[in-house]
């Protein structure tokens, strides 16, 4: 089974600051970097989240949360 892999490390940022903050080179969480792993990834493909923030915008990483809940509930069906 293939296996894709999203990284998300440092503050958790909104997507359009993560995007600025990421060419950069800051290390930042966002949600569109969490779409992006899951839109890569094949049907039947495991994807693999790790994390490591110390903390940042609430509304964000709730956003993260729900769009790994729903993807989480549509592989299961």
């Amino acid at each position: 089974m293939q296996m894709a892999r999203v990284n998300l490390n440092g503050p958790v940022v909104d997507t359009t600051s993560g995007r600025i903050y990421t060419r950069w080179g800051f290390e930042v969480a966002f949600p569109g970097k969490v779409q992006d792993a899951i839109d890569s990834c094949l049907p039947g493909e495991k994807l693999d989240v790790y994390i490591n923030s110390g903390g940042g915008s609430v509304f964000d990483g709730s956003e993260i949360y729900t769009m790994l809940r729903d993807e989480a509930k549509k592989r299961e069906v």
